[in-house]
């Protein structure tokens, strides 16, 4: 949050893991794909950050996983209440045994969402900044 505020970007993406099975329904699978955030705790992605991230994944021909989190969560929400709000968009790796000191993730899932988010920084923005 403190970054947010200090860069005050006009839109943000927050890169984090998801837990294969966290999602409501249990669906967050290896090998599928990285994940986009569409609720966690305290957090719904801006509309316009969120349709950045999914224009990306099509332009890229990235496979996705929706993300949906009852309880818990990331950065993304400090991030968007930033000043008078920055449009932010959630990825996640999807990743298992995150509590020790390896993680497993898949690597094409790796590959994938770095190929995603290098789409979703070279693609304009097109949403309004400031907006939550």
């Amino acid at each position: 949050a403190t970054s947010a505020f200090g860069i005050d970007p006009d839109v943000a993406v927050v890169l984090d893991v998801a837990f294969v099975g966290e999602s409501k329904g249990g669906d967050i699978a290896l090998g599928k794909g990285p994940c986009l955030g569409l609720k966690e705790e305290g957090f719904l992605p801006h509309p316009a950050a969120l349709d950045l991230a999914k224009r990306a994944a099509k332009a890229a021909g990235v496979p996705h996983q929706w993300l949906i989190r009852e309880s818990g969560g990331s950065d993304a929400r400090a991030v968007r209440a930033a000043r008078s709000g920055v449009p932010t968009a959630l990825v996640a790796i999807p990743a298992r045994k995150t509590g020790g000191p390896r993680v497993l993730v898949n690597a094409n899932d790796l590959e994938q969402t770095v190929k995603l988010v290098r789409r979703i920084v070279t693609t304009p923005y097109t949403g309004e900044k400031g907006s939550r």
